[in-house]
């Protein structure tokens, strides 16, 4: 990952990362990953003090940049929890589409939408939270 500067960040605390779309009982990284929306990409960074972790940063780690996301969601938190949102991103990479679900509270994860929105252009972006369903 280079050095751009971060334009928009949220985590570690209280975000949760999986691959494919978000499900409570889905295998997770919780509150390990920085998210960071730069002028080109997102970035997953990760961030944990706890040495076995910490070994594994570099290959949890993630960047998607803008020009290859194909579509942005925000949807509800599948576990009804009323304080966080779901950004369902999904990416065109070298192995083909993929998909990246990061939990987060509804501001950062209302704003990381709002952001995408603007600086992903090309791409399908809609807000199923007011309907509470999952498209």
């Amino acid at each position: 990952m280079d050095t751009e500067p971060s334009l928009l960040s949220f985590g570690p605390f209280g975000v949760s990362v999986c691959d494919g779309p978000y499900a409570v009982f889905k295998w997770q990284r919780q509150n390990v990953f920085l998210i960071e929306l730069t002028e080109h990409s997102l970035r997953g960074s990760r961030k944990s003090g706890l040495p076995l972790l910490r070994r594994q940063r570099e290959h949890a780690s993630f960047e998607i940049p803008y020009a290859s996301i194909i579509s942005v969601k925000l949807l509800p938190h599948p576990g009804r929890l009323g304080a966080m949102q779901v950004l369902d991103i999904t990416y065109r990479d070298v192995q083909g589409v993929q998909e990246k679900s990061i939990a987060a509270y509804n501001a950062p994860a209302e704003s990381a939408f709002a952001f995408l929105q603007s600086h992903a252009p090309g791409t399908s972006c809609s807000d199923d939270s007011v309907q509470g369903t999952r498209v």
